[in-house]
């Protein structure tokens, strides 16, 4: 059985009763079930006016997207939202809005609204989804996580308004499915449907009649993507996708009280996930009584970390029950998950576009290009010099013309990109959701412009620059909400370093834990130092890169002088005042290990020649063991082969800074050094 049949089951009259409001939760947002919680947003912070999507959420925290069926390449829909939507707000009236206004906080309790029906002929509506995700990735490696919201579900079921749970891998805009004609499917992720409402009187699909003289409801579906690839079940087994062996399979187990209509009353909902099973408790509405209601086995998840969505769906509401839930608002409050703290995404919007359709009441948040062409989009509010780990711009398109596209074009600040068609399906007609990788290069400070378009006619919207993974992890823009749990530290910054050349080389570290050396220089690095390079009339760049627990930072100088009969300054450690080179090892080991052993060999090399030369034994020049005096504390061998006849003593050891060789003298051997800089005499 489908969900749409399920639906015409469950389509009786609904009687709501009235629940006093719970109490605010405290500051791990009431979750009961999960272990320490490293998110929690009660919803106290409001948008100080950055510009976003995100309406009255937090922008640096939080991401919006919208994505609606009002599509039509030749009249010129291009993702069509209702232009006007009528909003319930905290003191029970109504305020007329548009994106981004309808999403509103007040009395700390996020409240959105969607018209799915902007034409307001009756049955004239479509599905639309509005999708709200916090930035902060959720982490279930080797573990049960846990992820707690309220939601205030007074669903009619899934001809109407009922609200969703996703994750995705990336923070891809929109992860939705919609039976099998629309796919906005993560390459891997998650989704459950809140949308099985059972009204007053009617047991509907819950296993059992308590409460049933209330309206009530539980899960209805759920899906799994797996490499582009959909698994979609319902009470009965697989719905649409493919079915996996064993397949996922949904268990109903209780339903839960349903508020009134309108009357912002919450459930309480705790989804606890590991890879291979979902299991979904929730409260009756006005209380925090948890209960297990659905559980989800055979789930072969193929991810451990992704972001969390909340999301608002609508299915042509007014063919659902009295009154039509065609505009209709929900209410979120106390989003929390637990496990290790990630990061936190920086993510910058293009704005939607806004252009009303006074025929249809509508305003296209989405842009078209034509085949072999690109659609453009400012993303504003880049920041300067970023060091994420990785940057990528995201995006949903519609296309719909035969055959599919076969590349995807992506072009940021005028530096071009392509990615072949990545879905294993050739569906047409239906909102996809996809990201591209793009090097940080490609970037500039403040607004970015990236074109769309493929080689087929196509419509883009809520396009997104998002840098992942950034050292410090707290965005940083005004409005900023930084606070993080009391119970969790915010993540070391990253080290700062410092790098001169005047021309010796002078280099210092706070912060970090390691260093190495690369360009006119390279291999292992002391946190601090100083070290004078060859004399040279072309400019060379010395670049030094530094490693600590808030992350990795990369200086580098470059060094022109201009005269080489120039006298350098005096070196510290040599006895010549003015030499052209000095060498005082106290750079300790190279990383690039050679036959220098622990010798730089970009400023070095070494050869050896042993008197035990045989053809007929096989002793061609053998390196013979040699003693050597423990010198580094990393090292203790008295006897040892070539490379590691040759050290340089910890600068903090007895023999400070020195080089340390060794050679057998029975037979006679030898040893060779050479620096690479030529003496002139």
């Amino acid at each position: 059985m489908n969900r749409k049949l399920a639906t015409f089951i469950v389509l009786a009259a609904f009687v709501g009763a009235w629940h006093p409001a719970q109490a605010q939760t405290p500051g791990n947002c009431g979750m009961q079930l999960g272990g320490t919680v490293t998110f929690c947003d009660t919803f106290a912070t409001v948008n100080s006016g950055i510009p976003s999507r995100t309406g009255a959420l937090d922008p640096n925290v939080w991401g919006v997207s919208r994505l609606t069926g009002f599509v039509n390449f030749g009249q010129g829909y291009f993702n069509g939202w209702a232009a006007t939507e009528k909003i319930l707000l905290c003191d029970g009236t109504t305020s007329t809005v548009a994106p981004p206004t309808d999403i509103q906080i007040c009395n700390n309790q996020l409240r959105e609204v969607t018209n799915d029906n902007p034409s307001g002929v009756f049955e004239g509506g479509n599905v639309t989804t509005l999708a709200m995700y916090p930035k902060q990735p959720f982490d279930f490696a080797g573990r049960t996580g846990t992820v707690s919201f309220d939601v205030s579900n007074d669903s009619h079921g899934t001809h109407a308004a009922w609200p969703e749970f996703w994750m995705s891998d990336l923070p891809i805009p929109a992860p939705f499915s919609h039976f099998d004609t629309w796919q906005t499917l993560p390459a891997n992720g998650l989704g459950i449907r809140f949308g099985n409402a059972a009204p007053a009187g009617n047991q509907g699909l819950c296993p059992n009649a308590n409460n049933v003289n209330m309206p009530r409801w539980t899960v209805d579906s759920a899906l799994v993507s797996r490499g582009y690839v959909m698994e979609d079940a319902n009470f009965q087994g697989t719905d649409y996708g493919v079915a996996s062996n064993p397949p996922l399979t949904l268990n109903i187990l209780d339903c839960v009280i349903a508020p009134a209509d309108g009357s912002g009353i919450l459930n309480h909902v705790e989804i606890q996930i590991n890879q291979s099973e979902i299991d979904i408790y929730a409260s009756d509405a006005g209380s925090t009584a948890l209960r297990k209601i659905a559980s989800l086995t055979n789930a072969n998840l193929k991810f451990t970390r992704g972001l969390v969505w909340l999301e608002d769906v609508h299915y042509n509401a007014d063919k659902g029950l009295a009154p039509s839930q065609a505009n209709h608002t929900f209410v979120w409050d106390n989003l929390a998950f637990d496990g290790p703290f990630t990061y936190r995404d920086f993510s910058y919007d293009a704005l939607d576009v806004g252009q009303v359709n006074a025929t249809l009441n509508t305003m296209d948040l989405g842009k078209f290009s034509g085949a072999g062409q690109t659609a453009s989009w400012n993303v504003l509010n880049v920041p300067a010099n970023p060091n994420p780990a990785a940057v990528r711009v995201l995006f949903n398109f519609n296309h719909i013309t035969a055959p599919n596209a076969t590349t995807l074009n992506v072009i940021v600040n005028g530096h071009a990109h392509s990615a072949p068609w990545p879905y294993p399906d050739q569906l047409m007609g239906t909102w996809r959701t996809f990201a591209v990788t793009i090097p940080v290069t490609d970037l500039v400070a403040g607004t970015n412009v990236v074109q769309l378009g493929s080689d087929q006619p196509m419509i883009t919207s809520n396009v997104n620059i998002v840098l992942g993974n950034v050292p410090g992890g707290v965005p940083v823009l005004p409005g900023s909400n930084n606070a993080y749990p009391g119970n969790v530290a915010p993540p070391p910054p990253p080290p700062v370093v410092t790098l001169t050349a005047k021309p010796t080389l002078t280099w210092s570290t706070t912060g970090a834990t390691s260093c190495t050396s690369s360009g006119g220089w390279s291999g292992r690095r002391n946190l601090s130092g100083t070290q004078t390079e060859p004399i040279t009339t072309s400019p060379t760049t010395y670049t030094l890169t530094c490693t600590g627990a808030g992350g990795t930072t990369t200086k580098s100088v470059t060094v022109t002088i201009t005269s080489s009969t120039t006298n350098p300054p005096p070196v510290a450690g040599c006895s010549l005042s003015a030499p052209a080179f000095c060498e005082t090892f106290n750079e300790g080991p190279s990383l690039n290990n050679g036959r220098g052993g622990d010798l730089d060999p970009a400023k070095w090399t070494a050869s050896r020649l042993s008197s035990e030369i045989s053809a007929g034994n096989g002793a061609l020049n053998p390196q013979l063991v040699a003693p050597i005096p423990a010198c580094r504390s990393t090292f203790t061998q008295t006897n040892v082969y070539s490379p590691h006849d040759t050290l340089i003593c910890d600068p903090s050891g007895s023999k400070t800074a020195q080089l340390m060789t060794a050679v057998s003298i029975q037979p006679f051997g030898n040893n060779s050094y050479k620096n690479h800089q030529p003496y002139d005499f």
